[in-house]
Order: structure tokens, then C-alpha cells, then sequence
């Protein structure tokens, strides 16, 4: 069955600004009415919920036995630090180059090899393993292998990751060298002519086949070539819709070469790399000398420590912002009840014969809007297509058990916009993105009002009104007919929308069912610290008789005098709920606090901890408010939600300000509000960040 409308969501749109002063708080709400206001801000990348895949290319043409196992320690201390769900990692080693194909018994043990062939993961063990070998006879290193074969690992993920989860993934490809690459790709090449090519007649047809179309002309043609094949990896993963790809690099001196007097780091690997870094967005790493590294880990595993996985370019702007009633449907008459919020009113629905208090009348995951719209294809609202002996299911949707390997359930809504996957295939649109055709407005919107959901037709005037089609949608009006009563539109202001540094904290994944939400403001960045009791008697259900205890620890604080120094006083837990915790040198003047949501029933069920990092983001922050929302005298519907009900949508669309005419993502947040045929006033909805959930995967 479909799912409960209470769960249905449907998209996000555009925001205009108005006169404060015309429509401020202070006016009366008529009976009936909602006004909704908050200060919200934009998403931040870091965020769970945006994957980060990591690629590593490890330099193993270092046989020195303390360095080999500091390779191993830096991979093992990487995931350590990046443990996240979000994060997963793939290794590929190389070192000098090899005959035989990869894999094959010919090649040295250290040469080069995809250490995580099944894709990303986050499990490194063998990763780790791979990358302490030794062997004496496999010095030398060849960067361009390691990189077509990287090229290949990146841009094979990309094709196989669906474009809802694509458009929010981070690539981060990361080489670690220990010197300049020891093998000519122009030597390679005129080599492999026939006739060889040799003298000023290799380079000068190397440059014309390789360099020739290049502007500026480079100085060196065969050092552009690395550039090249990094730029080629990250303009591939842009034009595939990828949220961001960054190319770093970390150098350090060859250790054994560092221990010989008059030694210097090799000038050619370190300006070669800063081109590739250049072409590839990301930063140049350096660890000088002879020392293997010299952090606070003692020098244990921090080859990689330098680089932060979660630097980001992006920055989340708001493209649309919209509040609709999906319970009140605007038409050429003007407003109707829509009970089901299926799109189809309920006048419209008594018409047809289906029923105005479900979204699908005859219960086979086809909503009756989209059977009505495409009867044309032989469906039918009034016939359940999966169990009817006269079904027509459609041929775009394969069922689980058909033996074809592209099969889903027909109940499927991979990005959550209220279209089953099936729909979305009917209606060409794309089954993991909330706006398929990046244009603000949403599918389900587009298919309720009838607006292109495939084709950006977001400024254009369909019914040549003189109002853009997002507008229409902004206030709530009809897009395909000239309604002129402007006394019905929903009206915004907005104010204060600029770019803020907000505290952002990751997760306490070990203390599972805690997620945290916030951290105050004044909290300082750096490493804090969620600590979980569980109940006097843990054989005994959570309750409030029978609490476990949470506390937080602040990066930084070292106030109390507890045996964990900073850590606050605990509270108490018994029930699902959002929950402030407070460290312990917290106070009116600078409160440093974690705000965090809990679901019991996932609560571990012994003592442990986890470290949360709080670190500032750049994200964009408004003030708003809708006015003149009304609500209708709307029907009990078949799943128990009570008459009188209308759900109210905030939708706000974002977008990286590195990439405007991208994907983006859709957060939303629902209200339910009850008509009230009694009501002498109306009432004020507070819209706070937290409500807006993230969807788009």
C-alpha cells in the first residue's frame, strides 16, 4: 500500500520578498489562518548525510622496514579519525613499474594493485596490509599508472552511483609520494613508434600529439600530462553532477635517501605536484627532513594526518523556498479541499469514482493522480494493476521475483519526494533527485499542478499570465490558468540572509541512537567528548523511573572536578527526545552546550564514549515569513488522520554556490494543523533548523 499521508512529502520551491511592513507580525490572523516564521540556514557539506570518497595512492617503492609499517599505521589511523558512515575509502598502491598484467604472478609484490577492488569501503584492514611490502628490486615509481588506474576506480563509481546520491558526493583522491615519478612518458611513447622515434623528432611529435591544442602552450609537455589526467578526473566528476572532487598531494623525502648528508627534497616532485594539486582543486602537503612526521601522535601513522577530509568549496546557498497546503488545491476556481493531498480535489475525485481520503483508491502503489494522467496507457485508478487479472502493470517497472535483474519494489520512493520509483519511471523523471530538472520546483509538485518535471520551465509563464511558473508556485496559485485573485496568494518576507559561521558538530557513532543536532555557538572547535551510562538496571526498560545518563564534555574544558575534567553533569534519559547537555564550565555568559536527539530503543547497553568534533562552517542563514495560509475543512482519511487536518510544507531547495545549475538538495519540514470551524483566530508556526529534514538519496 501507499504510503500514510502523514509521511508524504512533496518538494520545494522559490521565495520573493515583500514589504515587512505590510505583512509584520502585528496584523490579526483571520480564523483559520497560519502565518509561519523561523531563522533557518542552508545545509552544511560537511553534514552526515553528504558521503565522502576517499582514494588513496600509496608510494610503496620505499623498502625501509620502520617506513613500511608507517605506511600501514597511516592508513589504519586515517579511518580512526574519519570514521563516520558517511566516509568510505579505496587504496591503490604503486611503486616501480612491472611486466605482466595486474594480478599476475610476474609482477613484484609492491607494484601496482587496487587494494579495495570491490569499491569503497570502510573496512582497510587488508588495505593496510597491502601497502607494508618490501621488495629490494622494485625501486622506482610510476605516477601515470597509479593515475589511469585511479582515473578508472573514480569515474567507474561515478557511473554506478545513482545521480540523487552523486549530486552530494565529495571525491577526494589523495597521492602520497615519495619522489618524482622515474619514467618518461615521452620517452615511452616515441619508443613505442614504428619506426622509434628519437632526438628533437620525438619531442617535437610528442608535443604535437599530445600538447598541441594546449593554451598557454606548457613549458614542459610531458609534466602537463599529469596535470592533464588530474584535471581530466575532477571535469568528468563535475560534468557527472558530483558535488565536489579535490586532487591532493603529500610529499615527503625519501627516508632513506633523507639520512644522506647534503640531501634536499626533490625539487622536480614538489613543483610537479603543485601543478596536479593546481588542476585538481585540492592542497600540497610537504613533510621535509628526515624525521618520519612530527605530530602529537608521536610520529604513529600521521602520513596522512596533514589532510582534512572535510575541507569543503562548497557552500550552500538557498535557490527556492516555499510553503504550500498540499491539502488545499489551487485551480482555475481558485482553492479546493484536496483530503488525500493526491493532487486530485475532492470534487474532481467524486467525479471519477475515486475516493477523496486515499491517495490510491484501488491500492496497487500507483496514486490515483498519476492512473488518471496516463489512462491513456491503460491504467486505471479503479483497478488495482498488480492483482487484477485485467492488470496492465507497467513494463518500465519490473517486479521483485520477474527474474529481471533491474527489479523493485513497487512501493520503492528512493529520494523520499512522495513519487514511487515506478512513477517517476512513468513520468521520466529521475527516481533519486527531489527536482529532477534542477529547477527549483519539485517533481510532486510539478505533477500535482502539471508543470514539466523534466525540463527547467521554472521562469517561463505557461498560462501567460504574467507571473513565472516558480512564482505561481511560490504563491500558491495555479501555473496553467490566469487566476487573478491576488487576495488568495501566499506572501513572503525575508531578511537577513547573508553567510554565517555556524558551529557544527559530526556524531558520537559509538553511542548509538544519540544523534547530535547542535552545538552552541560559543563552543570552541576542536574535539569534544559524549559520554552514555546506561540505568541502574539495565535489564529493565528506559524510563523515567529507570533513566540512563548523558553528558558532554566540551572541546577544550577542563573545568570540574570530576575525574573526567569538563565533563557536565549528566541527564537524565528515559524516553525518545531531544535532550541538552552542558559541559561543565558552561554558564549564561558561554554556554557550551550539545543539543542531541535520542531514540531509546538504540541506546548501547553498556558505559562508552565518543568523541565529537565541533568545527565552524560557512553556511547561509535567512529570516522568514509566510503569511496568508489558509486551512480547509478536509475529510477523515482511510489511515486514521483525523477530518479537519490540512499539512502544511515547508520546502527549502539549496544548491552550491560552486555549482548553481546543480542537483542540490531538498530539506523539508511538515506541520500538521487542524481547521477549526470554531476558530475566532489563527495561529503562528515557529519553523526552526532542526525541523527541516534532508532528502535528495
Amino acid at each position: 500500500m501507499r504510503r500514510s499521508s502523514l509521511t508524504l512529502l512533496l518538494a520545494a520551491a522559490t521565495l520573493g520578498c515583500t514589504d515587512a511592513a505590510l505583512y509584520g507580525n502585528g496584523r490579526q490572523l483571520e480564523p483559520n489562518e497560519v502565518e509561519l516564521s523561523g531563522s533557518i540556514c542552508t545545509s552544511d557539506p560537511n553534514d552526515l548525510g553528504f558521503p565522502v570518497k576517499v582514494l588513496l595512492l600509496v608510494d610503496t617503492s620505499v623498502s625501509d622496514a620502520e617506513y613500511v609499517a608507517q605506511r600501514g599505521a597511516s592508513v589504519e589511523r586515517l579511518l580512526r579519525a574519519y570514521g563516520g558512515p558517511e566516509t568510505s575509502y579505496s587504496v591503490i598502491r604503486y611503486s616501480a613499474r612491472a611486466s605482466g598484467t595486474l594480478g599476475s604472478s610476474s609482477r613484484p609484490p609492491c607494484s601496482l594493485q587496487n587494494l579495495t577492488p570491490d569499491g569503497f569501503t570502510r573496512s582497510l584492514e587488508d588495505a593496510a596490509l597491502g601497502v607494508q611490502c618490501t621488495h629490494a628490486a622494485g625501486s622506482g615509481r610510476d605516477w601515470s599508472e597509479a593515475l589511469s588506474l585511479a582515473e578508472s576506480v573514480i569515474t567507474g563509481d561515478i557511473l554506478t552511483t545513482r545521480i540523487g546520491q552523486r549530486s552530494r558526493t565529495k571525491y577526494v583522491v589523495a597521492l602520497f609520494a615519495n619522489g618524482a615519478p622515474t619514467y618518461s612518458l615521452r620517452q615511452e611513447w616515441c619508443g613505442s613508434r614504428n619506426p622509434a622515434l628519437t632526438g628533437d623528432t620525438c619531442t617535437s611529435r610528442y608535443e604535437e600529439a599530445f600538447c598541441s591544442g594546449m593554451a598557454p602552450a606548457p613549458l614542459d609537455c610531458e609534466r602537463a600530462q599529469y596535470a592533464k589526467l588530474v584535471r581530466g578526473m575532477r571535469d568528468f566528476a563535475r560534468a557527472a553532477g558530483v558535488q565536489e572532487f579535490h586532487f591532493h598531494a603529500i610529499y615527503q623525502r625519501d627516508p632513506q635517501r633523507a639520512s644522506t648528508p647534503g640531501e634536499v627534497d626533490d625539487p622536480a616532485a614538489i613543483s610537479l605536484l603543485g601543478e596536479m594539486t593546481m588542476a585538481g582543486g585540492g592542497s600540497m602537503y610537504r613533510f621535509p627532513g628526515p624525521a618520519i612526521c612530527g605530530d602529537e601522535s608521536g610520529g604513529v601513522g600521521c602520513l596522512f594526518s596533514s589532510v582534512d577530509l572535510r575541507s569543503t568549496e562548497a557552500v550552500f546557498r538557498r535557490r527556492q523556498l516555499i510553503v504550500t497546503n498540499r491539502n488545499a488545491h489551487a485551480g482555475p476556481g481558485g482553492v479546493e479541499v484536496d483530503s488525500d493531498g493526491d493532487g486530485l480535489p475532492d470534487r474532481l475525485e467524486l467525479e471519477l469514482g475515486t475516493s477523496p481520503t486515499s491517495r490510491d483508491t484501488d491500492g496497487d502503489d500507483l496514486s490515483d493522480l498519476v492512473e488518471h494522467m496516463l489512462r491513456s496507457q491503460g491504467l486505471d485508478p479503479l483497478r488495482n494493476e498488480l492483482t487484477d487479472p485485467d492488470g496492465n502493470w507497467p513494463k518500465e517497472c519490473p517486479l521483485p521475483g520477474s527474474g529481471n535483474p533491474a527489479a523493485f519494489p513497487p512501493d520503492r520512493d528512493s529520494d523520499g519526494d512522495g513519487l514511487t520509483d515506478c512513477e517517476e519511471a512513468l513520468l521520466r523523471s529521475e527516481a533519486t533527485l527531489f527536482d529532477s530538472d534542477h529547477d527549483g520546483i519539485p517533481d510532486a509538485l510539478e505533477l500535482v499542478y502539471g508543470t514539466n518535471l523534466i525540463h527547467d520551465d521554472a521562469l517561463e509563464d505557461t498560462d501567460s499570465d504574467g507571473f513565472s511558473n516558480v512564482d505561481e508556485f511560490r504563491m500558491h496559485r495555479d501555473p496553467l490558468s490566469r487566476d487573478r485573485a491576488f487576495e488568495r496568494s501566499y506572501r513572503y518576507e525575508i531578511k537577513n540572509e547573508q553567510q554565517a559561521s555556524v558551529v557544527a558538530p559530526t556524531q558520537p557513532w559509538n553511542v548509538t541512537g544519540t544523534t547530535a543536532m547542535r552545538a552552541s555557538d560559543d563552543s570552541p572547535e576542536g574535539r569534544g567528548t559524549v559520554f552514555w551510562e546506561p540505568p541502574a538496571d539495565p535489564s529493565a526498560p528506559l524510563s523515567a523511573a529507570n533513566p540512563g545518563w548523558l553528558s558532554w564534555r566540551a572541546p577544550e574544558d577542563r573545568g570540574g572536578d570530576t575525574a573526567d575534567r569538563g565533563r557536565g553533569e549528566g541527564v537524565a534519559v528515559g524516553r525518545d527526545g531531544r535532550f541538552v547537555l552542558r559541559s561543565a564550565s558552561t554558564s549564561e555568559e558561554t554556554p557550551l552546550e550539545l543539543e542531541v536527539e535520542v531514540y531509546v530503543a538504540m541506546l548501547p547497553g553498556k558505559a562508552v564514549r565518543d568523541d565529537v568534533l565541533l568545527r565552524r562552517s560557512e553556511r547561509f542563514c535567512l529570516d522568514f515569513a509566510v503569511h496568508n495560509v489558509k486551512l480547509l475543512p478536509t475529510l477523515e482519511l482511510d489511515d486514521g488522520t483525523p477530518a479537519g487536518t490540512n499539512f502544511v510544507d515547508v520546502y527549502l531547495s539549496e544548491v552550491p554556490s560552486n555549482n548553481p545549475t546543480g542537483a542540490g538538495v531538498v530539506r523539508v519540514a511538515t506541520f500538521p494543523v487542524e481547521h477549526d470551524p470554531k476558530a475566532t483566530k489563527g495561529r503562528r508556526l515557529t519553523v526552526e533548523d532542526r525541523d527541516l529534514l534532508l532528502f535528495g538519496d
